[in-house]
């Protein structure tokens, strides 16, 4: 008989998993969203590789180790695996609510349907809630009424306001970071990948992921800035308009003149 159990920290986010089989037991540990490590050998670590976001590539093992590249769809769903060089490893479909529909060959990471994993009681763990696929929707109820003035969303159990074509629920929030105090984006200096990594590392402690859906938004000291910075946040939040929504904000003054 097989058997699954879960660890989380104080925030929610789970960060470890013991597979028990018979008498044997394996542990794999997430302490960040880019590494996993199965068992106590260096077999078993996992990195991930994203880029805007997306998480593009896995390399197990140390060293060079062994890399494979993961195909998406337009709701992030792995639907296709290969080698570096482009041979085909494996496929897999999903029906709209995300159970799985086809698969074939080797797929060799649990992200699957909208980059979530699917746990081997064939849920799919996504963060703050446990979402089942076959019945299309979350086994617990959403602890916020995203929009009450939608009758929808008085469904707390419901997946994307059951319209999974229309919308994507990739961790059940949205994310907007802002910088204020400083005149203009900083593209590129210390402050700003400063920024970013307080801004990462807070959205982590809220139990997100580190590539975590949504913008940076900068803005100034003046009227202007503020409401421009204010129209970048509801574009944001109406982008993904189904779901509850986390800002994180820091602040650096500057003195003018000195």
């Amino acid at each position: 008989m097989q058997h699954e159990y879960y660890g989380y920290d104080e925030g929610g986010r789970r960060v470890a998993k013991a597979f028990v089989s018979g008498g044997s037991t394996v542990m794999t540990y997430y302490p960040f969203a880019h590494y996993e490590q199965t068992g106590s050998t260096g077999a078993g670590v996992t990195k991930y590789y994203f880029f805007a976001g997306e998480r593009f590539a896995l390399r197990t093992g140390t060293g060079a180790g062994v890399l494979r590249l993961l195909y998406t769809d337009r709701i992030s769903s792995t639907v296709h695996v290969t080698d570096q060089t482009g041979n085909f490893l494996g496929s897999s479909g999903y029906y709209a609510f995300g159970a799985t529909l086809r698969s074939t060959g080797t797929i060799p990471t649990d992200r699957r349907f909208t980059d979530q994993q699917l746990d081997g009681t064939g849920l799919y763990y996504y963060g703050a809630r446990y979402y089942d696929p076959t019945i299309g929707h979350f086994i617990s109820p959403d602890t916020l009424v995203p929009d009450p003035t939608n009758v929808m969303d008085y469904q707390r159990y419901m997946y994307t306001r059951g319209n999974p074509l229309k919308y994507n629920d990739p961790t059940e929030h949205i994310a907007v970071c802002l910088k204020g105090g400083a005149e203009n984006q900083d593209n590129g200096d210390a402050e700003t990948n400063h920024f970013y990594q307080l801004c990462t590392e807070s959205l982590a402690s809220g139990g997100y992921q580190s590539a975590f859906p949504g913008n940076i938004v900068y803005f100034g000291n003046g009227n202007t800035q503020i409401a421009a910075a204010e129209l970048a946040i509801r574009a944001a939040i109406a982008s993904n308009a189904n779901q509850p929504v986390l800002i994180v904000g820091y602040s650096w003054g500057r003195s003018h003149g000195s």
